[in-house]
């Protein structure tokens, strides 16, 4: 295995890649057997789409698409807390009862045994 190369996981046990691009790594070896495209490779200028009108409206259409997700997503949180705060209420509430009505028995119990 070379210094360059690095074992791929997952997918392809016990395959490698390299860490370089095959067009770098022959360009370092032999500039002699560099070719124009491998030259094109390495000094690319961005290039912009004269039809980047498109390309921006899906793009904006997934920004809205996303944004929609997200908001739904904040109100499915905002309701399952609502809802988590009104269990807890009403296991208060339960539990008031509860302590209530052990009270009310207890003094009846005391009453029955004064009498």
């Amino acid at each position: 295995m070379n210094q360059t190369e690095r074992p791929v996981y997952g997918r392809h046990p016990g395959k490698f890649i390299s860490t370089s691009s095959s067009a770098q790594h022959q360009a370092s070896k032999s500039p002699s057997m560099t070719t124009p495209s491998m030259m094109n490779q390495t000094n690319k200028a961005p290039f912009i789409s004269a039809n980047a009108g498109p390309s921006s409206s899906m793009i904006e259409k997934e920004k809205r698409a996303l944004e929609k997700i997200k908001q739904r997503q904040r109100k499915e949180v905002e309701q399952m807390m609502d809802y988590e705060l009104q269990l807890e209420r009403i296991r208060q509430t339960n539990e008031e009862k509860a302590v209530k009505q052990r009270e009310k028995e207890e003094r009846r119990r005391q009453e029955v045994l004064r009498a």
